[in-house]
């Protein structure tokens, strides 16, 4: 990923929104079986929203976190090759929509359900 090998707090910014990604991807996967399976379970499938709502919150929370803590890192902010990195993880951040589509579903599902006796 680096460069220059890059950085632990690179690494991990750049390795945490692929990984949030696959955690989500297997709760929608959970929900898909029990669809295939014709098993109706209204809680597991409400619980499933909640789950990937949560995952995604953490991850673009913790993502943001990281990407500031890294900005206030002197040894990757004065090592040009780093902060280049850490500019593009930060561009790719606030402009790759890879998290929050996953999750839309999952808000209005939700919402909808907000409003139901």
């Amino acid at each position: 990923m680096a460069e220059n090998g890059g950085s632990p707090a690179l690494v991990s910014i750049g390795l945490s929104i692929p990984e949030t990604i696959t955690a989500i991807d297997k709760i929608v996967e959970r929900r898909e079986v029990r669809k295939a399976a014709q098993e109706k379970n209204f809680f597991a499938d409400i619980r499933d929203d909640l789950d990937v709502v949560d995952a995604a919150i953490q991850a673009l929370d913790n993502t943001f976190a990281d990407l500031v803590n890294a900005f206030s890192n002197e040894d990757i902010i004065e090592d040009p090759v780093q902060l280049k990195e850490l500019v593009g993880l930060t561009e790719s951040y606030m402009r790759t929509y890879k998290v929050v589509p996953r999750f839309e579903r999952s808000i209005g599902t939700i919402r909808s359900l907000a409003g139901d006796p």
